[in-house]
């Protein structure tokens, strides 16, 4: 039986009733029951001692014990104590057991506004490194200020205000312009096909050597002359031969790559047992 949480220099005052063991009727004990009090797993008991009848005028089998929870007499807080209790009743013996937890004292009054009181000199600390952050706490009030005007909320959203939206300095737009500009010159759409094509002064001003006309013809042809002439369309042709053609002779020393429509050799080339290239020829449009 629990006897509950109790704190140091109570009173506990535990009880026991003996019975006949033939047939479990209340009956007094051969002699008065005795208990040891045990503290936690300790197996010398701190008290040791005898109980007394309690009521007898009134009750058959009924005794009691009171104890002191000091200090003197053992007990310590945080600790649990276990109290056996041994009766003889016709010559054979009876145990039960009561236990009891010794907890801290709660705090008196003064130790509680002792408490308070070192809090409040806390709280009082914490108050005035507060206002010696007056320079930071202004400009965070600054920035939340700021946004507010930067920031409305739309549907559950978040989006920039129409003040803030005017204070976006605007984007030089002067080189991207060019190039259209440009790209319009060169570049018309066929009404009937809607595919685009070049423009007359496109074809006009198209460079000289090999393009046929084409404004793409010799933009990547070597300036020094000392590599044969490709056009960014021919490049273009061979690269996607390459990459996708279909080929012939492969695992043999003659490999041919042929254009993406299957319509003509792009790449004619000569490789060694370890398909290093000995020789390539260049089919261009």
């Amino acid at each position: 039986m629990f006897l509950g949480l109790w704190k140091i220099d109570d009173l506990v005052t535990f009880s026991a009733s003996t019975h006949n063991p033939a047939t479990g009727a209340i009956a007094d004990a051969d002699a008065d029951p005795t208990y040891r009090v045990y503290e936690d797993e300790t197996a010398v008991p701190i008290l040791t001692g005898s109980m007394a009848k309690l009521d007898d005028a009134n009750t058959v089998g009924f005794y009691s014990e009171q104890l002191t929870l000091s200090a003197a007499n053992g007990f310590e807080n945080g600790k649990s104590y276990t109290i056996r209790i041994a009766g003889i009743v016709g010559g054979v013996t009876g145990v039960t057991e009561r236990y009891l937890q010794v907890g801290v004292s709660p705090p008196t009054a003064a130790e509680i506004r002792i408490e308070m009181d070192s809090n409040s000199t806390d709280l009082n600390s914490i108050i005035a490194n507060v206002g010696g952050m007056s320079g930071e706490i202004g400009a965070i009030r600054l920035v939340t200020e700021e946004l507010a005007t930067m920031l409305e909320i739309s549907g559950g959203n978040y989006r920039y205000t129409s003040d803030a939206l005017s204070q976006v300095p605007p984007v030089d737009l002067t080189p991207i312009t060019a190039v259209t500009d440009q790209l319009v010159t060169m570049l018309e759409i066929n009404i009937e096909t809607g595919a685009h094509r070049y423009t007359t002064y496109a074809l006009s001003n198209a460079p000289a050597g090999g393009g046929g006309g084409d404004p793409l013809a010799g933009i990547v042809e070597d300036a020094n002359g000392s590599l044969p002439a490709v056009t960014l369309k021919d490049a273009m042709q061979f690269i996607l031969s390459f990459m996708f053609g279909l080929t012939t002779g492969g695992g043999t020393s003659h490999i041919v790559f042929r254009d993406i429509n299957n319509g003509r050799n792009c790449i004619d080339m000569t490789v060694d047992f370890a398909a290093n290239r000995l020789s390539l020829i260049r089919v261009p449009l």
